[in-house]
């Protein structure tokens, strides 16, 4: 979900009022766009810097191929990323590691873009349970529930990758973003897709800062926006980077467990 990035103008329709070509772009600008990721579990990351098309090209954005990117960390760890084409950038030295603070740079056109992000330590799964639900939502089938402690008294956010079978969950509908506010001592959460026996599952828990959560709950908010004129006018999600980007410096660590589903004793 990462590479999603919106730039929307909110449009309120009355009466016969024939709205134009310029009256929907004319005021559109392109902008600059900053997406990277670091985790505890990858060894290699990436840093796609692009500039967003306007909505009437026929591609999505321009990739920005001669920027100066840097990665550093607390621990004295320095990097200048490689470029290896379509504005993306290479980091293979940079280790991702709880509790270290990461900084991104990039120098472009004169600018000095900077965000900065601390990893948080992983909050750890240490069981799941798989049932059978023949009724549950609209889809029956095998779901995986999740058990993880929570550390402290403090509200921590956290974000779900699922993978099955080697397909990653990434549509938009697929943003599963939640927080452990409910929670005193374990955290349980079920997995909300239906899984067959002999599925091949990989789920990932990343803990994510606070700031990471809001730019998520900002993009899911914009990707279910239906245009009502009771809403709120579409807004980017908000950034941590300088000069106001968009895109996202995300810091996140992994907790992930690896299933084959398989059919409970009680139905054999």
């Amino acid at each position: 979900m990462r590479n999603i990035y919106i730039i929307v103008l909110f449009i309120f329709l009355t009466g016969c009022y024939q709205v134009s070509h310029d009256d929907l772009f004319e005021e559109y600008s392109s902008q600059l766009v900053i997406d990277a990721l670091i985790n505890n579990i990858d060894t290699v990351f990436y840093v796609y810097v692009s500039y967003s098309a306007n909505p009437t090209d026929t591609v999505d954005s321009y990739p920005v191929d001669n920027a100066l990117v840097i990665i550093n960390d607390d621990s004295d760890n320095f990097e200048i990323l490689e470029w290896v084409g379509k504005g993306k950038y290479i980091s293979s030295k940079i280790k991702g590691i709880p509790k270290n603070k990461y900084s991104l740079k990039i120098s472009y056109k004169g600018n000095l873009y900077i965000a900065e992000e601390t990893m948080i330590e992983p909050h750890k799964i240490f069981n799941t349970k798989t049932t059978y639900k023949n009724k549950f939502v609209q889809h029956p089938g095998y779901y995986v529930k999740l058990f993880f402690e929570k550390r402290d008294k403090n509200k921590h956010y956290y974000k779900l990758n699922v993978t099955k079978n080697g397909k990653t969950y990434d549509s938009y509908s697929d943003l599963i973003i939640f927080d452990d506010a409910y929670a005193k001592d374990t955290v349980d959460f079920l997995v909300p897709y239906a899984f067959s026996e002999g599925d091949t599952v990989t789920i990932d828990l990343n803990t994510i800062t606070e700031q990471t959560y809001t730019y998520y709950y900002a993009l899911l908010k914009q990707t279910t926006n239906s245009f009502s004129n009771i809403q709120s006018p579409l807004k980017n999600p908000p950034t941590n980077i300088t000069l106001n980007p968009l895109g996202f410096f995300f810091v996140e660590s992994v907790s992930r467990v690896n299933l084959i589903i398989k059919k409970p004793k009680s139905l054999k």
